[in-house]
């Protein structure tokens, strides 16, 4: 099974998790377990945040007082159950083929990140400041072009089915694309755009028309 498959504590199951008796109990609580456990699987089935962190978001999120137990008693509690799903996981998980193929587009010059600020907008404003300074080239710049998902497209992972959405786009047209032809697309020639587009250098296609959000 996939580090992205969902494994939310809603309905009967979340009503059977073990020690989440008696949490909530007085009726003058406006927060219910089952409200912090559904938030709280978008804390910790992803697996961006550490435990403290997991606890803070859910306890900043339900706006609750710092001496409040419960979120740290619902992420321990779907914690546990996490890494014990995680040991009958016999395959290679979601996450690691995601990871091996940011590595690939890495050493092609291609700027990648996982969770990576709070939303799109913010995303495409500070991929820029994520780059490699490379001097002694003629671009200023290791990598050319750039993969991410923010946190928003990262918590949407621990709903099933599981899509990742995945922003991406070019700094610069890639080094191998013929500039005839990338001026051609430019200036709405269709067959250059589509030649672009299904080139190995599609990516590139991108700086023409801007970012992009695309599920994977």
């Amino acid at each position: 099974m996939g580090i992205f498959e969902a494994l939310r504590g809603r309905g009967e199951e979340a009503e059977s998790m073990p020690g989440t008796a008696g949490l909530a109990s007085d009726p003058a609580d406006e927060v219910t377990d089952a409200e912090l456990r559904d938030r709280a699987a978008d804390y910790v089935l992803p697996g961006f945040l550490d435990r403290e962190e997991a606890t803070v978001a859910l306890r900043d999120y339900f706006e609750l007082a710092d001496d409040d137990p419960r979120p740290g008693q619902v992420i321990d509690q779907l914690w546990a159950a996490r890494l014990a799903e995680q040991e009958t996981w016999t395959e290679r998980s979601d996450y690691q083929r995601l990871e091996s193929a940011f590595d690939r587009l890495g050493s092609e010059g291609v700027l990648t990140r996982t969770n990576f600020t709070c939303c799109q907008n913010c995303g495409t404003t500070e991929i820029d400041d994520e780059r490699t300074p490379a001097p002694a080239a003629d671009y200023p710049w290791r990598e050319w072009a750039y993969a991410f998902f923010h946190q928003q497209d990262a918590e949407r992972l621990a709903e099933g089915p599981t899509v990742l959405m995945l922003s991406f786009s070019a700094f610069r047209p890639a080094a191998d694309l013929d500039p005839e032809l990338l001026a051609a697309a430019a200036a709405g020639d269709d067959g250059a755009r589509r030649k672009v587009a299904s080139g190995p250098t599609a990516a590139s296609a991108n700086s023409l028309w801007g970012p992009s959000a695309t599920p994977v």
